[in-house]
C-alpha cells in the first residue's frame, strides 16, 4: 500500500495551488497537525503533516530529533514536535512518505482524499485549528504605556537593565480570508524573513514572518546564532546608508550581544566569529544585527546547538537583562499569556539542517479574528509613547497581510 501511495503522490503532486489549500483543509478534517514554511531568501516552501492526533513533546535532544518544533515563550519543555510523516517540497513539486511511518486506515483515507484525481470540495470554515483565546484580547494604548513606565521605574531602581513588555492587538479577519493565500502574500512581502504557518489541535494556528534566527546548524557543521535588537520604523525604500541609530537602540543591541558572548563563556567556548552589528531591513522596520558563527566539526562540538538552545531561550531580546529578574517582572505585570509568541519554531534535521527562529512578527488565527503580538525593548532611556509606536509598527508587519 505504501509503495502504491508513493507512486500516486509522484503523479498528482501540486498540479495547482488549490492542492495545498485542499491538503490543509483535509488535515483539519482528520485532526492532523501540519507545518508550512519558507526559509529566508528562497522560494523553496516546505510542508509536513504529522499523522498522529497528538504530536509528541520535544525531549530536549536536537541531535536525536527530526521534524518541526514549536515552543512557547514559557519553556522548551512544552515544545511540540511535528513529525514529517508526509513531506512536500512545494517548489520542486515532490512529496514523500516517511520510511518509518505506519499508514493507519485513517491516514490512508486522508492520502486518498488529498491525492485523488477526483475533485473534492474542501470542508468549509474553519479550515484551521482555532486554539484557545487570551482573556485579554486587546492591549490599550494607556495600559501599555503604563507598563512601560513601570518597567522604567524598575530599571531606575536597579532591578534589571532592560525588559521587553509585550502586548496584543486584535484584528478582524477579512470576509474572504484565505490562510494559504495569506501565507503566500507574506512570503512575497518579506523575502528575507522566515515565514511559517503552523497548525495543530494543541497549539492552534500561527502565521508569522520572523527576522530573528535563534540557532542554526548547517550541514557543513557551521553553527549560527544572532543578536537582533534595536528597532525603528522606516520607509521600506529607505537606503541602509541613510538609517541612523540613537544611543538607546545601540545600547539595547549591545546588551543582547554581551548576553550571547556570556553564554559562550559559560560553556568555555572561545573559538567563534562575530560579524556586526549591521543595519538590516525587515519590511517597514530596521534592526541592528550581529551574527555569531562556530565551526562545530572543527571543534568536535556536535552538542553545541542543544546547549545554546537551553541557554538562550527565552532570549534577552524578548525577555530582558538580567533574564531571571526581567522574566519574573513580566510574569507579574503582563496581563496576558504570550503563548507561542516569542517562543521558537522551525525545522530540525530536515534536509540535514536545523533552523530555529524566534516566533516574532506573528499572529494567532482564530475563527473570525487574529491576535497580533508585539513587544519593545525598554531601557532607562525609553519613552513610553515611542515604545507604543514601535509595537504598532511591529503589529503592522502581519496586519498588512490581512
Amino acid at each position: 500500500m505504501k509503495l502504491e501511495l508513493d507512486n500516486r503522490i509522484s503523479e498528482n503532486i501540486l498540479k495547482q495551488d488549490s492542492f495545498v489549500h485542499r491538503l490543509l483543509c483535509q488535515c483539519v478534517h482528520f485532526n492532523f497537525s501540519y507545518a508550512l514554511w519558507r526559509q529566508p531568501n528562497t522560494d523553496a516552501a516546505q510542508l509536513i503533516v504529522d499523522f498522529s492526533e497528538k504530536p509528541s513533546f520535544f525531549k530536549g535532544e536536537l541531535q536525536e530529533t527530526k521534524g518541526f518544533l514549536i515552543a512557547p515563550y514559557s519553556s522548551s519543555r512544552n515544545a511540540l514536535l511535528l513529525k514529517p510523516d508526509l513531506a512536500i517540497d512545494c517548489f520542486e513539486k515532490q512529496a514523500s512518505l516517511s520510511p518509518t511511518v505506519s499508514i493507519s486506515p485513517k491516514a490512508e483515507t486522508f492520502l486518498n482524499n488529498v491525492f485523488s484525481n477526483d475533485p473534492i470540495e474542501p470542508p468549509g470554515k474553519p479550515y484551521f485549528f482555532g486554539g484557545s483565546q487570551n482573556k485579554t484580547l486587546n492591549t490599550s494604548r494607556e495600559e501599555y504605556k503604563n507598563l512601560v513606565s513601570q518597567s522604567i521605574n524598575s530599571i531606575e531602581n536597579g532591578i534589571f537593565d532592560k525588559v521587553v513588555p509585550s502586548r496584543i492587538k486584535k484584528a478582524r479577519l477579512p470576509k474572504e480570508f484565505s490562510l494559504y493565500s495569506t501565507f503566500r502574500k507574506t512570503c512575497k512581502a518579506y523575502p528575507h524573513a522566515f515565514v511559517s504557518l503552523v497548525s495543530s489541535p494543541q497549539t492552534g494556528t500561527w502565521l508569522g514572518a520572523s527576522p530573528e534566527i535563534l540557532i542554526r546548524q548547517k550541514k557543513n557543521g557551521l553553527f549560527q546564532t544572532v543578536a537582533l535588537a534595536g528597532t525603528q520604523a522606516i520607509n521600506s525604500r529607505t537606503p541602509l546608508a541613510d538609517i541612523s541609530w540613537r544611543q538607546k537602540e545601540i545600547e539595547e543591541q549591545a546588551m543582547v550581544r554581551r548576553y550571547i558572548v556570556n553564554c559562550f563563556k559559560k560553556i568555555r567556548l572561545r573559538e567563534f566569529e562575530e560579524h556586526g552589528p549591521k543595519t538590516v531591513k525587515a519590511g517597514n522596520l530596521a534592526h541592528l544585527k550581529t551574527v555569531f558563527e562556530v565551526d562545530t566539526e572543527e571543534l568536535s562540538f556536535p552538542e553545541l546547538p542543544q546547549m545554546m538552545l537551553d541557554l538562550l531561550h527565552p532570549t534577552s531580546a524578548v525577555c530582558g537583562m538580567p533574564k531571571k529578574s526581567a522574566h519574573q517582572f513580566l510574569k507579574q505585570k503582563e496581563s496576558h499569556d504570550r503563548s507561542y509568541f516569542s517562543g521558537y519554531l522551525g525545522p530540525v534535521n530536515l534536509q540535514d539542517e536545523t533552523s530555529l527562529y524566534v516566533n516574532l512578527r506573528c499572529m494567532q488565527i482564530l475563527k473570525d479574528e487574529a491576535l497580533l503580538y508585539a513587544g519593545a525593548g525598554v531601557t532607562a532611556d525609553s519613552d513610553p509613547e515611542k515604545e507604543w509606536l514601535e509595537t504598532e509598527a511591529k503589529c503592522h508587519t502581519m496586519l498588512n497581510q490581512l
